[in-house]
């Protein structure tokens, strides 16, 4: 019996219980009602790039394959951090509405439609925390004295410091509003500094116990890297990205711990083109890389809801083990994400976007694609990196991405043009015990063994 096969027989529906183009996934919901610059040679980045992409294809066969993976060698436990959206205030969020809501019947979260300003809500929150061992929140951050800076300093920092929790707490620099200019990509260069300037006066000074740091620096995540690194001056191998984040070094009065979400598809052949230097120095910039944006590469235009094993093995195991081995080759560390699946119909019925199951087959149970994600992410992840998993998302409602508790209710398929026809379950906390399991197996045990079959040609 599989460990969720164990979780799902105490799983009883119906029992009581305690979201610019981004391609293909559109840019997550409008919070409100609306490193150094190293000269090298593009040739020699070009170059290395190249050997690092090689190295990780070179065990070129398509067959089934036993991988026995040496895993926590260093026996430090794995940090579990979530994505955390400060941002269900007293109308939840503005009322954008999300899928759950309009499902017949509705499956609301297990604390009702909350306020996160309120001390209580984010008290139920880290216990929810504690039952997945989540240690690490990274919270959506649109700038100072919006809704999602407040909440996180004066309800979140604050509670966690004063109770003295363990739970470490880092933001998600959003790009989507802190570098456009009228609408497109742009570095607003007062803006970043003002902004970094206000991070480490109002986080990094003030909140020294409980913002989160890999080798003594505080880490900034950036949303949306990925798009930043194909903006800039070619010629002189600066990207947007590697000016964004050298003013932010500039500017904090620190070394700081910055992330991109550049693990997205496959390695592309454009990176080696005549703009292959915007995405070297980007890589260069940045001190680790993740892969926020599962949903783009799994579903992609094929329009398949389910993502089955094979795409999955290909996902974690070409495309993901390839990002691992280039970024290190650029002295970027790695860090692996995991999502439990997808549907923004419920706020984006017009963008016409193909779901993503919560079920690896049409046959699987309930979290059979979260925990088969985490079976494959966990592999690949770094020491270098704290040993830190990613989750995309705790509480993120309007994408459907939330791993956070679901009232238990029954099984329903409608509305269709919601659903498209998959299934969804008032699951309880079952992907929070998925990921409890899940993680204290890696941190338990020393090798991790998964057969999968793969083209290992990237």
């Amino acid at each position: 019996m599989s460990r969720l096969d164990a979780l799902r027989q105490d799983f009883v529906p119906g029992s009581s219980s305690i979201s610019e183009a981004i391609e293909p996934e559109t840019e997550t919901v409008s919070s409100s009602s609306s490193s150094s610059s190293e000269t090298v040679s593009t040739a020699s980045l070009t170059a290395a790039a190249s050997t690092a992409a090689a190295t990780a294809a070179s065990a070129s066969t398509t067959s089934t394959t036993t991988t026995t993976t040496t895993i926590n060698s260093n026996k430090k436990n794995i940090t579990v951090g979530a994505y955390y959206y400060p941002w269900h205030n007293d109308d939840f969020h503005n009322d954008q509405g999300y899928l759950r809501a309009k499902l017949y019947p509705q499956q609301g979260p297990e604390l009702g439609e909350y306020d996160d300003t309120e001390k209580y809500t984010i008290q139920q929150h880290i216990k929810f925390s504690d039952i997945g061992n989540i240690n690490l929140w990274v919270t959506s951050w649109w700038g100072p004295e919006r809704i999602e800076d407040i909440t996180t300093q004066d309800t979140i920092m604050n509670l966690v410091e004063k109770e003295n929790h363990p739970l470490k707490i880092a933001l998600l620099y959003e790009t989507t509003n802190r570098l456009t200019i009228d609408g497109e990509w742009a570095l607003n260069a007062d803006r970043v500094q003002s902004d970094i300037e206000y991070i480490q006066k109002e986080y990094f000074d003030q909140y020294t116990n409980s913002y989160y740091m890999i080798d003594g620096k505080p880490v900034i995540f950036i949303y949306l890297a990925r798009k930043l690194e194909r903006f800039g001056d070619y010629t002189k191998n600066e990207s947007l990205l590697q000016r964004t984040v050298a003013l932010m070094r500039e500017t904090a009065t620190q070394d700081i711990y910055v992330v991109g979400d550049h693990g997205f598809d496959p390695y592309p052949d454009d990176r080696m083109s005549d703009k292959a230097g915007l995405f070297n120095s980007s890589l260069l910039a940045l001190d680790a890389i993740s892969n926020y944006d599962i949903y783009g590469s799994v579903v992609g235009s094929s329009g398949n809801m389910y993502p089955g094993k094979e795409r999955l093995d290909s996902y974690y195991f070409e495309h993901q083990r390839t990002w691992k081995a280039v970024a290190a080759d650029f002295g970027c560390a790695y860090i692996p994400s995991v999502k439990p699946g997808y549907n923004d119909k419920g706020v984006r019925l017009d963008a016409m976007k193909t779901p993503l199951s919560r079920r690896l087959t049409p046959d699987s149970p309930e979290g059979s694609f979260f925990d088969a994600s985490l079976e494959r992410a966990m592999q690949l992840i770094d020491a270098n990196a704290d040993n830190l998993l990613m989750v995309t998302s705790f509480n993120e409602w309007h994408e459907d991405t939330q791993i956070e508790p679901v009232e238990l209710e029954v099984e329903t398929t409608e509305p269709y043009d919601l659903t498209t026809g998959l299934a969804y379950v008032g699951y309880g906390t079952l992907y929070l015990d998925i990921l409890k399991n899940a993680t204290t197996q890696y941190n338990s045990f020393s090798e991790y063994s998964i057969e999968y079959n793969v083209n290992n040609n990237v």
